[in-house]
């Protein structure tokens, strides 16, 4: 698409490009002092190099800057080379190039030449592709890599033109279509000879996308793919259409069959997650192909995972012949099945998919054949046996002690897995104090390393600095490499070197009795490379950093340690660290690190350090940063730790959550540090704030063992300390001469205690002694872990409770031995009149022991407004007040608020005012009845009190009628409801009297029918009768009055009866009765067939269409549909939205079409028109002897093909027929003159329209 896209963008920027050039040449006439002045690029050769500037010449003293500047420039006719030079070449004017020289029209062509594959680099950041070659252009591109290229199509090149690409790389492409690093279509050629293509993908997760060759896709194109590997490249996608070639999809061709040879297909996979039964939906592990040969080609591990998936390395479609010959197939498979191997007659072994070999210190190179029984005598020479021909290798060590050359100094090659184990379990690789063990080097085909059950001893590495060329390790690593279960024992320098995005893995492996007198990386010397460490131990080390690791030319790396021990790390001067880090992401997760003399680490640049379930003991520490380190530290303990220091710098955040932090001091330094949820034991908590206090520092939520926090901090930075931990004590009587004591943790802000989750807070275990001051306790001593501690005091009178805790802290409380008491209200009169003064006398009385209550407070409430608050004395209390006008009646309420001795209390009393009518209540319902059921509407009034009105009269009104009654000695009122059934709206009046205040409510009555109707399924109408309470009336008569007829039915079991409609689709209105009510009921009997009349041309393209739809407006697919039009009757089947469609070809006039479905038909009309004509001509002037041609369109600007025309000329009628372009010609052989010559179609179908026209014959046959 992207290809297409240019093309039709580049023509209209031609089109504008000429109008803009007519009004260039129209300005240059009108001034003829105007000039424009360009700058010449001669020669066939341009340079482009990173340091050069697009303004230079592009010559080898005089570069440019960027590669598209070098193709904008280059002619055309020319045969180009371009130079670039070592480097990564990225974005503007160095990706999105696009190439469109029309050199095969002009013989010129553009060579881009690097300077090597791994010293030339196009990158396109993950966002952009690199080339668009367009159609008549000719490109090579020659000994360079395109890497992290992105695009719908083609991620690094779309090609429509001639490309040829030689030994290159193309890594890490991606489309979301077709072809990750390259796409070929539109009568493109392409060719491409030694090249690497890995880890190139495509991915597509529209459901009507597509996902097809993973590296390389053509399409319509020429394509000769020779001596390439391909290595873990894929195809992968959800859609409807099959997932194709992980490597390489092959399509139709142009000229020549395409043709894959000599190349070698390695981990390379599709995979589908589209289940559609019975579609393919993955095809070709590495290759997919329509037309293409395939030869001396070898598939290793290629994988087909999806829905009927087929070929696990190659696909051939079976309608086309294609030529595969020599192929070697080893460990494919389809969905987890594999493939049967297929080995060449010629096999030599190449890329077994396994082979072990044995080496023994008694072994032999010379004659061995590495057999268990004939092993050989050294690694090295294992190796080398197997190098080239192997996918797999296994080098197995017998016991026994291996040294010297061929055991150590030893170079892995990189065309294998290869695995070095020692099976015995006494062997022992010495490095006799001067040798190094393996290097391996950077595999561009993705194969891995793995080093088991060795023990390393004695090796002296090449480790004298800090930069890369001076750290060479006792293994030196530039790929995966695992080390699993190895013994590295008194070494001196580092004992592993990783470099250059390589990833190391290191598991259940020990590092011992070492030290690195040298520089840096004692244990891993990492550079620009991933390293993690699980279940490692690291015993009696020294070095100066006994881990570097740094990023240099890459984004931060990561250096991650699992569940490891780090223990007797020795320090042999100030310089002694655990880690030196410099751009690393450093993880710590549950590691013990104790014991440790030398500090812990320094970092450079900026490092995230994130530590979390580890603990930190008895060592040094000292960890201090130099431009910049993050701590992330989660739910890890730091006990008995020297200098422990967290230092970050500027405004990077540091996080401390769920921390122990127990003996001596720690020091925290930096401007934005937040530590939560732990807790310090230490001497000093010191905090220094870098950035002249403007930092934000905050200290909250923790657990100090000074629970005056302040005094532990020493600081004169602002910080926040509102809230921290503290022991509470508190109790509650049970009222059973008994209390429950709890002590647990709170939080605290100098004043107020707050209930805290402190279960994921590490404060330590403390006990406890708990002594009162008399009485006996269930519970006299425990421990307080981090949650709550509660016990039973029993006891029925008073006592202290001390609380004394082994860290020399102290709580008490006294316990009551609380009592109930009971508030009374006495007022001087229950009923007062406007103006009267009443008094509120108030008296607390002990409900146990009857006597008055002489502590607490009382406080009185008129109308729930505070009017007085008193101390209680064991005296009444009294309080006057003076009626006014505004209420009927007053509420007096009384709280009383005691102590740990007397329970808190409250009563409420009602002062009536007789001068004032009081305020009414009607309490009524909504009413759900059926027709004449018997079922009344009730009501009942009273007072605001709540006292019943009886005696009064209430207005009931409903459905335009008052009615008035009169409430009973409940306050009762009832009225009786028959009215037809529907919905009615009730209202309820009380009008006022001398005492009382009007009141009104409105309810809803509803009134049932007893006869239910409902029409279902389109073809039935049900009735059922119900009984005065809901229930079902059977056996009962009933008449249906449906379109002018009466049906008499018996209502069954279940109080239905049913009338079976067959009616047209129409509105229709169905009465019933069961001869006390009538109900008339809507029944609208739908169609489930849609259709219209059409109005339209002849054969103008419009089809007649029928839609089916069930009777709830559901779609219905796969349905035969009847479609009878002209006497004729077409069966149609619905498609997937419900539609049948008949293409209408009928001669213009008025036809009568009907579609039938399930018994019902519709009619429509189709009225049928001539289809209009635009007639065109050829010139007017004539030689003698030359076609005079006319040109027939209908409306759709289609040409009207195969119909008679006739043509008047000079008085005679000539007869012709119009060709595939709709023209009719006639050759005109009269002699030189004027005539008139009249053109038109001789068909009913098409529009009566002629064509006038005067013709001037010229003499002289051509």
């Amino acid at each position: 698409m992207r290809c297409f896209m240019r093309k039709k963008f580049l023509t209209v920027f031609f089109i504008l490009l000429f109008l803009l050039c007519l009004s260039v040449v129209s300005a240059t006439d009108e001034n003829t002092n105007s000039s424009i002045v360009a700058q010449d690029y001669d020669g066939n050769e341009f340079y482009v190099d990173l340091g050069g500037d697009d303004s230079n010449s592009g010559q080898l003293n005089s570069p440019f800057n960027s590669i598209n500047k070098a193709v904008e420039v280059s002619n055309p006719r020319d045969n180009v080379v371009i130079h670039l030079g070592e480097g990564t070449f990225e974005g503007n004017g160095n990706v999105m190039i696009s190439i469109n020289k029309a050199h095969l029209s002009q013989g010129g062509s553009i060579t881009i030449v690097g300077a090597g594959a791994d010293k030339t680099i196009i990158k396109g950041s993950s966002a952009y592709y690199a080339f668009n070659i367009y159609a008549d252009s000719v490109v090579t591109l020659r000994d360079l890599s395109i890497v992290d290229c992105k695009s719908v199509e083609g991620g690094a090149i779309c090609n429509s033109g001639t490309l040829l690409v030689d030994n290159c790389i193309f890594r890490n492409n991606f489309a979301f279509n077709t072809g990750g690093a390259i796409s070929s279509i539109e009568n493109g050629d392409c060719k491409i000879y030694n090249s690497v293509f890995i880890n190139n993908s495509v991915t597509c997760n529209d459901e009507y996308g597509n996902a097809n060759g993973g590296a390389v896709y053509s399409l319509k194109s020429d394509l000769l793919v020779d001596s390439c590997r391909f290595v873990g490249n894929f195809a992968k996608g959800n859609c409807l259409n099959a997932i194709s070639g992980g490597a390489i999809y092959v399509g139709t061709y142009l000229n020549n069959v395409p043709s894959v040879k000599n190349s070698n297909f390695i981990n390379n996979y599709v995979v589908s997650t589209n289940f559609r039964t019975n579609w393919e939906y993955a095809k070709g592990g590495s290759i997919y192909m329509i037309n293409c040969n395939l030869f001396n080609d070898s598939f290793i591990n290629s994988s087909v995972t999806g829905n009927n998936g087929v070929g696990g390395s190659y696909y051939s479609e079976p309608k086309y012949l294609n030529s595969i010959s020599n192929i070697l197939r080893i460990n494919s498979s389809v969905n987890g099945v594999l493939e049967s191997n297929i080995y060449p007659a010629d096999y030599d072994g190449k890329y077994s998919n396994e082979v072990v070999v044995y080496v023994s210190v008694n072994g032999n190179d010379e004659n061995g054949n590495g057999s268990f029984n004939n092993p050989y005598a050294t690694i090295a020479n294992a190796i080398a046996k197997s190098a080239g021909n192997v996918y797999n290798l296994k080098v197995y060590l017998l016991d026994g002690i291996y040294s010297g050359a061929g055991n150590t100094n030893i170079s892995l090659p990189s065309s294998m897995n290869i695995q070095i184990a020692a099976i015995g379990s006494k062997v022992i690789i010495d490095g006799s104090g001067s040798n190094w063990f393996a290097a391996n080097e950077r595999s561009i085909s993705g194969f891995k390393y793995v080093l088991s059950n060795l023990n390393l001893i004695n090796f002296k590495a090449k480790s004298t600095g800090y930069k890369k060329e001076n750290n060479i390790g006792v293994i030196s690593n530039y790929a995966d490499l695992t080390i699993d279960n190895c013994i590295f024992k008194n070494i001196a320098g580092s004992s592993i070197s990783n470099y250059d995005l390589a990833n190391l893995k290191v598991i259940n492996s020990s590092f011992v009795d070492s030290k690195h007198l040298g520089f840096y990386g004692g244990v891993l010397f990492n550079y620009d490379a991933n390293a993690r460490f699980y279940n490692c131990i690291v015993n009696n080390y020294s070095s100066t950093d006994i881990f570097y690791s740094t990023a240099v030319n890459t984004e931060n790396v990561y250096l991650e340690f699992f569940n490891s021990t780090f223990k007797n790390l020795k320090s042999f001067d100030s310089r002694c660290k655990f880690l030196g880090a410099s751009n690393t992401n450093v993880t710590m997760s549950y590691v013990n690190y104790a014991d440790n003399d030398c500090n812990f680490a320094v970092a450079y640049d900026k490092s995230f350090v994130k530590i979390d379930n580890s603990v930190f003991k008895n060592s040094n520490w000292l960890s201090g940063s130099v431009n910049g380190m993050i701590w992330n530290v989660y739910n890890s303990s730091f006990i008995n730790i020297n200098s422990l220091t967290f230092s970050s710098i500027n405004d990077y955040k540091s996080n401390f959550n769920g921390c122990l932090f127990d003996g001596g001091n720690v020091e925290f330094r930096g401007n934005t540090i937040t530590v939560g949820n732990s807790s310090f034991y230490n001497n000093k908590v010191i905090i220094v704030n870098n950035d002249n206090q403007k930092g934000n520092l905050d200290f909250n939520y923790n657990y100090w063992i000074d629970e005056t926090p302040k005094n532990m901090i020493d600081t004169t930075a602002n910080v926040k300390l509102n809230y921290w931990i503290v022991k509470h004590l508190s109790a509650e009587n049970l009222f059973n001469d008994s209390y429950k004591v709890v002590i647990s943790y709170k939080l605290f802000d100098g004043s107020d205690y707050k209930d805290y989750d402190v279960r994921y807070v590490p404060i330590k275990p403390v006990r406890f002694t708990l002594i009162t001051s008399k009485g006996s306790n269930s519970l006299d001593s425990g421990t307080l872990i981090n949650d709550i501690f509660e016990f039973i005091n029993t006891a029925n009178d008073d006592r202290n409770v001390v609380v004394s805790f082994t860290d020399n802290t102290k709580l008490n409380i006294t316990l009551y031995n609380q009592h109930k008491v009971d508030t009374n209200i006495d007022l001087s009169q229950k009923t007062a009149k406007i103006w009267d003064i009443v008094e509120i006398n108030v008296n607390i009385k002990d409900n146990k022991t009857g006597l008055a209550v002489d502590f607490g407070i009382v406080e009185i409430y008129l109308n729930n407004k505070l009017i007085s608050s008193n101390n209680v004395t064991g005296l009444t209390i009294s309080k006057s007040i003076t009626v006014d006008e505004s209420k009927s009646f007053y509420n007096i309420s009384v709280i009383y608020k005691g102590n740990n001795k007397y329970a808190n209390s409250s009563n409420s009393a009602i002062l009536r005012i007789s001068s004032i009518p009081l305020e009414t209540v009607i309490i009524s319902k909504d009413l759900t009845k059926y027709y004449k059921n018997g079922s009344q509407f009730d009501v009942v009034l009273k007072d605001v009190l709540g006292n019943v009105l009886v005696g009064k009269i209430v207005k009931i009104t409903i459905n335009g009628v008052t009615y008035n009654k009169i409430t009973n000695d409940k306050g009762e009122a009832r009225l009786s409801i028959n009215l037809f059934p529907g919905v009615y709206n009730i209202t309820v009046l009380f009008e006022d009297d001398d005492n009382y205040v009007k009141s009104l409510n409105t309810n809803k009555i509803v009134v049932l029918s007893k006869i239910i109707t409902k029409f279902v399924d389109n073809n039935k109408f049900i009735v059922k009768l119900v009984n005065d309470d809901g229930t079902p009336k059977t056996n009962a008569s009933l008449a249906i009055i449906a379109n002018g007829v009466q049906y008499n039915r018996i209502t069954n079991g279940s109080g239905e009866a049913r009338l079976n409609v067959r009616l047209n689709p129409n509105n229709y209105i169905f009465a019933v009765t069961d001869g006390q009510e009538v109900v008339s009921s809507s029944v609208n009997v739908l169609s489930t067939i849609e259709t219209s009349d059409i109005s339209m041309f002849y054969k103008d393209g419009t089809k007649y269409s029928v839609k089916l739809c069930d009777l709830d407006g559901n779609i219905m697919p796969n349905k035969n549909v009847a479609i009878t039009i002209n006497g004729v009757t077409y069966n149609k089947v619905t498609d997937s939205n419900g539609v049948a469609y008949l293409n209408i070809n009928l001669n213009p006039g008025v036809y009568g079409i009907s579609a039938s479905y399930d018994g019902k038909t519709v009619y429509n009309t189709i009225s049928i028109a001539a289809m209009p004509v635009t007639i065109v001509s050829s010139s007017v002037n004539i030689q003698q002897g030359t076609f005079y041609k006319v040109k027939f369109s209908d409306a759709l600007s289609n040409p009207i093909i195969g119909q008679k025309v006739g043509m008047l000329v000079n008085g005679v009628m000539y007869y012709r027929e119009t060709d595939d372009l709709g023209v009719a010609s006639i050759k005109i052989n009269l002699n030189p003159g004027h005539y008139m010559i009249t053109s038109g179609l001789l068909s009913n179908a098409y529009e009566a329209k002629t064509m006038n026209n005067i013709i001037t014959v010229s003499g002289g046959y051509l």
